[in-house]
């Protein structure tokens, strides 16, 4: 195995401020954050940033912002990146907000946290002013205020003495996504996250990819998986972040100034990328041909010999040309889907995130991947993993602290030093890890039974006909049936006319009902008019649709 050789002096690293000046130090030059701004490109050295970074937060002790919970607002950017670090060079614990939500909703998780102060992108809070105006916000600084404060007076804020903080300072307070229910603060410390990217970095390897190596901010900054492997991870390779000012909505823009070499994304962004290859084959009348060239390029690599640079350079340019890498966790991922985007040319690395450990648990590395697992489980001592009564169980320094001020959760959390998950799953003889479902979305039958319902949701979703589904239960006096609610994909319907969306998708159900047991079938279709509601990274918030309430709002 490819390990880091280097990982136990990143061990007694004290804080993530010194992490960033450690990889800032391997890379001086190199750029950090590269983004797209009023139509120019501005590009941002590691070495700067760490500069930055100081001055920002020496000015955050001098005026009384260290040693407090402080709320993080706005989309991924050079100043997102700074205040970030600032924020925990000051010894603050970070609370990053989704600002895609209610007013009232946001104060809650502010005020869950206890944070009175909050540093934001002042676009993010446009629609939101009443937040300004509350009396329990202390005071509100924006990323635009930086520019002013690097270039004032450097005297004014000079090197100041304070405490730093330490491996077992609290350095986080990061929200569950919500999917089933009100979100949890998880509070995690310093060691939490800089062991969780060390051993992250450790499993995937020291020369896993080539200099120069850029990537595409596409998930928000609230969400643990985009800072343990989007920042975390990335910067140890000394990659460039790529984003706009609407990063989010500017994909193609993005791909097309940057040329990524690598993508960091959820399984719906990669089923995403897959089903629009085969869609544009098939809108160009070239469906088959791709399938023959792909069938024979798969047979040539058998015997060593590989033309996928020369047979998909097409389906290549279309993503800048020079994509090799997608990272992908959340979820568990499609194997067939996998496979064809290894067929083209584009590695895809599964990998397991759970928020309550700093994200990362496991990931396939490199030179030995399992297409159908999540991956081989980041090493010990920062992580050790079992399976209690078919559950994945998770000890080690990537743990999180509890949740905050919620005792009670924290308990229930955990077997002794074991987090629960609550994902079902098994190890293999080679120690590869395997997530078949969610505990509690488990579908437990009339007949005694039980039911994954991601299982079926995952082969459902592979048809480009589906834009999201949701599989469950309906219980009657005579027995619990499986249904299915689909939310059609609207676009690839109107391009290829199709008027009986409802016939299409009970053929699709029809087919895979054959494949399965009958306890396993589903037995009846409701179709959508509208798109559920998801989490900011496309998760389906399940607890709104469940049971009976599904049927009707079908």
């Amino acid at each position: 195995m490819n390990y880091v050789s280097d990982w136990r002096p990143m061990q007694n690293l004290s804080n993530l401020y010194e992490y960033l000046s450690y990889v800032a130090g391997r890379y001086p030059h190199n750029y950090v954050v590269q983004t797209i701004r009023e139509g120019e490109v501005t590009s941002y050295t590691y070495e700067r940033l760490l500069a930055d970074v100081r001055k920002i937060g020496n000015y955050l002790v001098r005026s009384g912002y260290s040693n407090r919970h402080i709320a993080l607002i706005g989309n991924f950017s050079y100043e997102w990146m700074a205040s970030f670090f600032a924020l925990l060079y000051a010894n603050n614990v970070v609370v990053p907000i989704d600002y895609g939500q209610s007013r009232e909703r946001m104060l809650d998780l502010i005020y869950r946290a206890e944070a009175s102060v909050i540093i934001a992108q002042r676009s993010a809070l446009s629609g939101n002013r009443e937040i300004a105006t509350d009396d329990r916000i202390q005071s509100i600084l924006y990323f635009e205020d930086w520019e002013r404060i690097l270039h004032d007076d450097a005297n004014a804020y000079s090197e100041t003495t304070f405490d730093p903080p330490v491996q077992d300072t609290n350095a986080m307070i990061m929200y569950t996504s919500g999917t089933t229910g009100i979100s949890k603060g998880i509070l995690l410390t310093h060691r939490n996250i800089l062991h969780n990217a060390i051993a992250s970095v450790s499993r995937i390897g020291e020369h896993a990819f080539p200099p120069g190596r850029t990537s595409l901010a596409l998930l928000p900054p609230f969400h643990m998986f985009w800072i343990a492997a989007g920042v975390f991870a990335s910067i140890y390779y000394g990659e460039a972040l790529c984003c706009s000012d609407n990063s989010l909505k500017d994909i193609e823009l993005l791909i097309k100034t940057f040329k990524p070499t690598c993508l960091i994304g959820v399984p719906q962004m990669v089923e995403g990328l897959h089903k629009k290859i085969w869609a544009t084959a098939k809108k160009s009348g070239k469906e088959q041909l791709l399938r023959k060239m792909l069938n024979i390029s798969n047979g040539l690599r058998k015997i060593k010999i590989d033309l996928r640079p020369l047979f998909f350079k097409s389906i290549s340019d279309s993503l800048g040309g020079n994509l090799h890498t997608i990272i992908c966790g959340g979820a568990a991922a499609d194997e067939q889907v996998l496979e064809e985007l290894s067929g083209f040319g584009i590695t895809t690395l599964v990998g397991y995130g759970v928020n309550e450990c700093s994200s990362i648990v496991s990931v396939n590395p490199p030179e030995r991947q399992k297409n159908s697992s999540i991956g081989l489980p980041v090493p010990a001592p920062f992580c050790q993993v079992r399976i209690q009564d078919e559950e994945i169980q998770i000890s080690g320094s990537i743990v999180m602290r509890g949740y905050f001020n919620d005792p009670e959760g924290t308990e229930e959390a955990f077997d002794g030093e074991w987090f629960k998950t609550g994902d079902i799953g098994f190890i293999d003889d080679d120690g590869y890890l395997y997530i078949t479902g969610r505990k509690k979305n488990l579908i437990i039958l009339s007949d005694g039974n039980n039911i994954s319902p991601e299982e079926l949701e995952t082969r459902i979703r592979e048809s480009p006909l589906v834009d999201s589904v949701l599989v469950y239960a309906v219980e009657s006096r005579q027995a619990s049936a499986l249904h299915a609610s689909v939310f059609p994909n609207a676009d690839y319907c109107a391009a290829n006319a199709i008027s009986d969306i409802r016939g299409e998708l009970m053929k699709l159900l029809a087919q895979i009902n054959a494949e399965n047991p009958r306890y396993m079938k589903i037995f009846d279709l409701h179709i959508r008019n509208e798109p559920f509601e998801k989490t900011a990274i496309g998760k389906i918030k399940r607890y709104l649709y469940t049971g009976m309430q599904e049927a009707q709002n079908g």
